[in-house]
């Protein structure tokens, strides 16, 4: 029985997997599934939506709009409009291809202090009065703006002054796009395939070792280090994407860093078990 539940975790993460690759597989048109990736369901606030909701609520905190432009058209070019990209191709791409995603214009700032506070004056797109920035063009000033946000969450909302007020708001969306983009895999990570591949192999050999069979010692260094990023998607995923367990509450949805941490657990419950009985005899 506790070999059935170290296995079930493993074959609702790939029931997962195979769904999202169907999604991302070009059609005959080499456009990918935008449309049916979106209705793809996971747990959010408590609710049941799909990840077109997600994506739609995150960009709206993030950027303030519903889509992100591609290109920059001057005012002047009016009968010109600019290429878009709408939520849920956005949310793919800050999710599965994160270096793509650091270079779309969605960080709205526009608070002059504020700006000069991060030295972003000569940075940026300006729209109508307001200024937008992409990920890699703040990522210098990352931790100046965790820092303003911090000391702004300290106060009241009514005691923060404008400058706090927006200070807040862009910390909050920064720590936003750092889950969204932890959130489906480790953002550093190049093949994630490849890497449950080699995670998987690295449970078996712990599985050996701990039965006391042979084991490759590499191939357990090996998923010793894909250990940390896992517990970085455990702990900072945005949306819950994986379906609760046969016989669990229907709202015991988990992340997949979560999920992927379980077989560990259930090795740690066993010795633990294994301990107890040779204390009591």
């Amino acid at each position: 029985m506790k070999k059935l539940l170290n296995i079930l975790p493993w074959l609702i993460l790939a029931v997962f997997i195979t769904e999202i690759v169907a999604v991302m597989m070009p059609k005959k048109d080499r456009e990918f599934h935008t449309r049916e990736f979106g209705r793809l369901p996971v747990l959010l606030n408590g609710r049941i939506q799909p990840f077109d909701s997600v994506g739609h609520n995150a960009l709206l905190q993030i950027r303030s709009t519903g889509t992100v432009p591609l290109e920059e058209v001057h005012s002047w070019k009016f009968w010109k409009r600019a290429k878009k990209i709408k939520a849920t191709e956005w949310l793919m791409e800050v999710m599965m291809k994160p270096d793509l995603a650091d270079t779309r214009p969605i960080f709205l700032i526009h608070h002059p202090d504020l700006l000069s506070e991060f030295k972003l004056g000569e940075k940026g797109v300006e729209r109508s009065g307001l200024r937008y920035y992409t990920f890699n063009e703040i990522k210098s000033v990352i931790h100046d703006i965790g820092d303003q946000g911090e000391k702004a969450g300290k106060l009241k909302v009514e005691e923060r002054t404008p400058f706090q007020r927006q200070a807040f708001k862009l910390a909050n969306a920064v720590m936003l796009y750092h889950r969204l983009k932890n959130s489906l895999q480790p953002e550093a990570s190049t093949n994630f395939v490849a890497d449950l591949q080699q995670y998987e192999a690295g449970l078996r050999a712990l599985h050996a070792r701990e039965s006391g069979q042979p084991f490759d010692e590499a191939v357990l260094k090996q998923m010793a280090e894909l250990a940390g990023p896992i517990q970085m998607v455990s702990r900072m995923a945005y949306p819950l994407i994986l379906p609760p367990l046969p016989g669990e509450s229907r709202d015991n949805w988990v992340n997949i860093g979560a999920s992927l941490l379980r077989p560990l657990e259930g090795l740690r419950e066993d010795r633990r078990m294994t301990k107890e009985e040779t204390t009591i005899h």
